[in-house]
């Protein structure tokens, strides 16, 4: 009996013999033999490295008993070696702690067994709004389809020819602060007349703005609203 009864190209193998008896009463002992698609090998051991498998691959394990004097019939038994599955060791979204404005790059490190070439694929999507963002290993983002403190998941797929492992990182979108980019003062700086204060700033994430203001002269606060 081979076992594991179902093997893939991970897995070690083990082939073992029992029931054989003697008419003579004498002692049976084992002999193995591994054949590989029909091939003997140069393996006599009851056990098989997985590193001499192949996917694809029919072993077979021969036994043949022997009451040291004479061998009987041997038996078989053979399996198919069955793909490993890749393996996905890490994945990770950078940067790791994004403005809404910025470029994402989602990466994967995987492997496979059975050296087949891998097919990758990525889907970007916002947790807080449910909204599908993309599919390439990049996303840039925007003050459209991100907010602060929304949650950006990439997914990952990793395929062979027959099975795919899948995996995933989460970022969280930082605030970004506002930005004033011009104050003025509109009105004539005379006594008796009123003066206005005109700001204009902009904020990357889409947020609403609030303005608060302090009029001061000679250091002194005069008052808190846009005009005075």
């Amino acid at each position: 009996t081979l076992s594991p009864s179902v093997a893939q190209t991970i897995d070690n193998l083990l082939v073992t013999a029992t029931g054989s008896t003697d008419a003579d009463g004498d002692s049976v002992t084992y002999t193995y033999q591994w054949l590989q698609n029909g091939a003997l090998t140069s393996n006599a051991t009851m056990s098989l490295s997985a590193s001499m498998t192949s996917k694809g691959d029919i072993w077979t394990a021969r036994v043949t008993p022997n009451d040291g004097s004479h061998d009987g019939s041997y038996a078989e038994d053979s399996l198919l070696i069955e793909n490993t599955g890749p393996v996905i060791s890490n994945t990770a979204i950078t940067p790791s702690s994004p403005s809404s404005s910025e470029l994402l790059t989602c990466s994967v490190t995987a492997s496979d067994l059975d050296g087949e070439t891998l097919t990758t694929v990525y889907s970007w999507s916002n947790e807080t709004t449910g909204q599908t963002l993309g599919s390439n290993s990049t996303l840039q983002l925007n003050s459209n389809s991100t907010s602060a403190n929304d949650i950006i998941k990439c997914d990952v797929s990793v395929s062979d020819a027959d099975t795919t492992e899948t995996a995933f990182s989460l970022v969280t979108v930082s605030n970004t602060a506002p930005v004033l980019s011009s104050v003025s003062i509109l009105g004539t700086p005379e006594i008796g007349q009123t003066l206005s204060c005109s700001v204009i700033g902009t904020d990357a994430d889409g947020d609403s703005l609030s303005t608060t203001y302090n009029w001061l002269i000679n250091g002194q606060v005069l008052g808190t609203a846009s005009s005075i």
